[in-house]
């Protein structure tokens, strides 16, 4: 599924969004998980890995061209930072991902997140600005936006996602940098959710990889019992006692909600091998095929198709 929230001034200044400690320079992996995204960030030369001290400064309303964004309210500045959209695989496809070692399913992920985004950017992303002392709001030309992907809940549980964090400052027709106007954004949710979904699943299709829609719309990998998706849904569970207790119904909204209400602190500086080979080890015993878990991957379950002629 996909979550939206405004990004927190706090959140922005203390580089949250690459706190897990796989996300650094030098390392290919880790590379891969913190990329820039946008029209704007190409034209602006920003490619590649994040580089946190620049995207500190986008977040803070410094735009490429030198300019400061933000209004003054008794003589200090306000500024709001940007927008996170969160792009959560399923249960399974995390499993596949992060127990079992999967890269597929993780590549997977990533270009389903960049298939929504540029739908994000090309049709929903709009800006503002003022003229004349009259606001006008108009369609924008791209957007600088960080991709970061992380691997745990909050739980430890094994959870594929990503955050695309989108700064507030949109380049607008007359190559000038203007606010973020979010509306559509939050508007089109289900939709944008939708098409991440649908290139996930497509790419599946593509590699003989059997899935099937869950509850909620989620595409889950037909390879992994339920039980394994049991064992692994700590953070599911308590997001699902906090509804209860509340006596509301689960749906995306109310689920984004409890997450927030619930949330522990993060773990800091988690050695991921040693989680790995804690996961491999309860994904055994809850029944994942061995002989699975030991090749790392999931086979295809049919022909691989025709190539073209």
């Amino acid at each position: 599924m996909m979550s939206i929230s405004n990004l927190s001034a706090c959140a922005a200044a203390s580089g949250y969004y690459k706190e897990e400690g796989y996300c650094k320079a030098g390392i290919w992996e880790a590379e891969q998980a913190a990329q820039w995204f946008g029209r704007a960030a190409e034209e602006a030369g920003l490619s590649g890995f994040v580089d946190d001290a620049r995207f500190a400064e986008l977040l803070d309303g410094q735009t490429p061209d030198g300019r400061l964004m933000g209004r003054y309210v008794d003589g200090e500045r306000q500024h709001r930072s940007g927008l996170d959209l969160t792009f959560s695989a399923s249960k399974s496809a995390s499993i596949a991902a992060l127990v079992l070692g999967d890269d597929r399913i993780t590549w997977a992920h990533d270009k389903a997140v960049r298939a929504a985004m540029q739908v994000v950017e090309q049709r929903f992303i709009t800006t503002r600005w003022q003229q004349d002392g009259v606001m006008k709001t108009g369609p924008g030309k791209g957007i600088i936006a960080g991709i970061f992907r992380h691997d745990t809940s909050r739980a430890l549980d094994p959870n594929l996602y990503s955050h695309a964090v989108i700064a507030n400052m949109v380049l607008n027709d007359k190559g000038q940098y203007t606010a973020l106007r979010n509306d559509e954004v939050y508007r089109n949710r289900k939709l944008i959710t939708e098409i991440y979904r649908s290139s996930f699943e497509h790419q599946m299709r593509e590699l003989g990889i059997g899935t099937r829609r869950g509850q909620y719309g989620q595409v889950e990998l037909s390879a992994i019992p339920e039980a394994v998706l049991e064992v692994f849904s700590s953070r599911a569970a308590e997001i699902d006692a906090y509804l209860k207790e509340k006596g509301l119904h689960r749906t995306p909204e109310a689920a984004h909600r409890a997450a927030l209400a619930t949330r522990a602190a993060r773990h800091r500086d988690v050695d991921r091998d040693e989680l790995r080979s804690i996961w491999r080890k309860e994904a055994l015993e809850a029944g994942l095929d061995e002989k699975l878990l030991g090749r790392g991957r999931i086979e295809r379950e049919g022909p691989a198709p025709e190539a073209p002629e």
